[in-house]
């Protein structure tokens, strides 16, 4: 990553896809891995990508929350819950404090559904 000059080549990515890509083309990084990276690398000085362009949903977890908390049909796009949220917070969430949820948040928040759901919900 160093020899390849990693740091200059993300600070000259324009979007956090391409940030995404970057990672994802290192070996032994998978796309979980890299969009977990590319998400923290965001938090410094070195990117300022938007949080509300991209997201990568491959935990099957959030597979499981999204159908089971929403009830989506199979085959249907996880991401697509992800902008939903994000972009229709307002009607689902009454009060969120000074911060707007961003896709990563949403991400996590599918996630953290699943988790619960395993454990009060079994038989589903």
């Amino acid at each position: 990553m160093l020899e390849k000059r990693f740091p200059v080549q993300l600070q000259q990515s324009a979007s956090m896809a391409e940030g995404f890509k970057l990672f994802a083309s290192t070996p032994s990084l998978g796309p979980f891995l890299a969009y977990q990276f590319i998400i923290d690398i965001n938090y410094s000085t070195i990117t300022n990508y938007s949080e509300r362009e991209f997201v990568v949903a491959l935990d099957p977890a959030h597979l499981t929350a999204y159908q089971n908390a929403l009830l989506a049909p199979r085959g249907y796009h996880r991401s697509i819950s992800f902008f939903n949220m994000t972009e229709h917070q307002q009607t689902y969430f009454d009060d969120l404090w000074e911060r707007e949820l961003q896709l990563i948040d949403c991400q996590n928040l599918f996630c953290e559904i699943s988790k619960y759901a395993r454990i009060a919900f079994p038989e589903i």
